[in-house]
């Protein structure tokens, strides 16, 4: 098979990454695994890989497909090597008695909970569909709540003049100022009261308001001196009219200016090689800034947050935007630890982490709208990555990388952009793959609200039905996480008129809600194979006895119906497991659910 190689945390041309480092091996014909698993309190690096050879790798598609040998090397990039500089970096090779990747998913969630679950169980109630969009009108219908809709995140410059002035220090409630015009919206004017108006609005209708916020681009067609002078010892919001200005007087070391960026990082342009001719620019002529504490703008990023606390009433959190820009190294600064290019630097890592810390302290500091924990979550596109969600309480991320957000979601919210109705809904067979994939890994996807900026348009006659049709399972997998016990389900057999179709075309996963009240179980992705019906083991449930036994099918006027009502389907119980069989697949798809009686 040869050499395979995966990025930590940055897919590089389009392929495959990782979001931690984390390589388990499983051996079927014993039953076990073993695995190398790191510690996600390892200093940070500038770039990482995974290098896979011999006859294993993700590419393996049967259990005896990769009988081996096969070896993997995880190789970090760009330490500085020097008597004064010591590197640590710890992992723990863990053995497993099963062939399942669960357990060691399992012992990484226990041993490093703080990473994998959020700091409060109560930031769940984001999860959901989600919108980013200028629409700031009600959202009566019922149909939005059919779909599973949930989430706003405030579309880019709705409310802030621009970019890194998301709250203005304006003297009254009612002082206002003009929206920053850009992707579809129009000329607005804001101020703290209609806001609050709009995220009051929302929420009385029970849905749920994100603020943007960015902790590296900042300003409009900002004008800028290479000379850095010194960040000035207290804000000076007189000029915040003027992004050029505030800048100059208040955060003028932060602006990069020397710098390099990695070969698939957002500056690249032939690999990492280092600027400084010029700021590093970005959307409507921003420039890039270092959010490094004592070079000014981590101060004015930190005031807007505590200002979104002190004005907001109805505030409940944030999105971070932008993790791309992590993979910079600013060579103005010197983190002690990073050499790149033959010199030393900041890794824009230590930086996110390092005022993000900041962040959450302070919306931790009181508590958000109705006493709900304040919430944050990140845009995993451009850098998706284990250590990272230590402050955060799950993602909301652009781009495609389903299985990243999903795996970083085993215990979190992960909401996942959809850019149109082609992406989604452009046949039934195109929605099936789309929304069963989604189900499958407990990541919502956006819905297609009126006004959405880059994201699914609404309202869609053709993806309208199809989120409709699979509503329910989205509602459903509100405060799911994943169950880690080995094998909590297994597909035994399928019945199709596909004669190759066998039980590894049904894709399943296993999740727990509100604790262990509920256990839910899609099986997905049949629909290609023509799966109409599959038997299954559901395994470790416990007592048999204690649950009621569900399923659920797409439709608006489908409800939840007891398996005992199910023509065909019976239940044998051995043990702590179950035996399903013929398990009705619509569209390839069904969800079981056990409740406690």
């Amino acid at each position: 098979m040869g050499l395979q190689q995966y990025a930590l945390g940055a897919a590089v041309s389009g392929g495959d990454f990782l979001v931690a480092e984390h390589v388990t091996v499983l051996h079927p014909a014993s039953n076990t695994s073993i695995s190398l698993i790191a510690d996600p309190n390892n200093e940070p690096v500038p770039e990482a890989w995974l290098n896979l050879t011999g006859t294993g790798g993700g590419k393996c598609t049967t259990p005896t497909a990769c009988p081996g040998p096969a070896g993997f090397a995880i190789s970090k990039h760009m330490l500085r090597l020097s008597p004064s500089v010591t590197h640590t970096q710890s992992f723990d090779i863990v053995a497993h008695t099963a062939a399942c990747f669960r357990p060691a998913l399992k012992w990484s969630v226990d041993t490093y909970a703080k990473f994998w679950k959020p700091l409060h169980p109560g930031v769940r109630f984001v999860d959901g569909l989600g919108s980013y969009s200028s629409y700031l009108g009600n959202l009566t219908d019922p149909k939005w709540k059919e779909m599973g809709y949930q989430t706003s995140w405030d579309l880019s410059g709705r409310f802030f003049p621009y970019m890194g002035m998301f709250l203005p220090p304006v003297p009254t409630d009612d002082t206002q100022w003009l929206n920053d015009v850009e992707g579809t919206q129009k000329p607005a004017n804001c101020s703290f009261r209609s806001i609050d108006t709009y995220y009051q609005m929302a929420q009385s209708e029970s849905f749920s308001t994100l603020s943007y916020f960015n902790v590296f681009e900042y300003g409009i067609n900002v004008q800028y001196s290479l000379e850095k002078g010194s960040a000035s010892k207290s804000l000076n919001q007189l000029h915040w009219e003027n992004a050029s200005q505030y800048l100059q007087d208040n955060f003028q070391p932060a602006l990069v200016t020397d710098y390099a960026c990695a070969y698939h990082g957002p500056c690249a342009a032939g690999g990492w090689h280092r600027r400084n001719t010029s700021a590093q620019g970005s959307w409507q002529k921003s420039v890039v800034v270092d959010p490094w504490e004592g070079l000014g703008y981590d101060t004015s990023l930190l005031s807007q947050v505590q200002r979104k606390l002190d004005r907001l009433p109805h505030f409940q959190g944030l999105v971070v935007d932008r993790s791309d820009w992590n993979q910079l190294v600013n060579f103005a600064g010197d983190d002690g630890y990073t050499w790149v290019v033959n010199q030393p630097g900041r890794s824009f890592k230590r930086s996110y982490m390092q005022v993000l810390s900041k962040v959450r302290d302070l919306l931790d500091s009181q508590p958000g709208s109705d006493g709900n924990p304040n919430v944050m979550l990140a845009n995993g596109v451009g850098f998706s990555w284990l250590p990272f969600m230590r402050v955060f309480d799950g993602t909301y991320s652009e781009g495609y990388d389903i299985n990243a957000v999903g795996l970083l979601g085993l215990h979190s919210t992960s909401i996942l952009w959809t850019y149109n109705s082609k992406e989604c809904c452009a046949t039934p067979e195109v929605a099936d793959t789309f929304f069963q994939s989604h189900i499958r890994m407990g990541v919502f996807p956006m819905a297609p609200l009126p006004l959405n900026d880059h994201a699914i348009p609404g309202p869609d006659p053709l993806a309208d039905p199809q989120y409709i049709y699979y509503g329910k399972f989205f509602n459903a997998l509100r405060n799911a996480s994943w169950i880690l016990d080995a094998h909590p389900i297994q597909v035994l057999s399928v019945k199709s008129a596909n004669a190759s179709a066998t039980a590894r075309n049904i894709k399943t996963n296993a999740f727990t809600v509100g604790g262990d009240a509920t256990r839910l179980y899609p099986l997905m992705l049949g629909g290609a194979s023509q799966v109409t019906a599959a038997d299954v083991l559901l395994t470790n449930i416990g007592a048999v006895s204690a649950w009621n036994f569900e399923i659920l099918h797409g439709g608006s006027s489908v409800t939840w119906r007891s398996l005992t009502q199910v023509q065909h389907v019976s239940v044998q119980v051995t043990g702590d497991t179950a035996t399903i069989r013929n398990i009705p697949l619509v569209r390839g798809c069904a969800m079981l659910r056990l409740t406690r009686k």
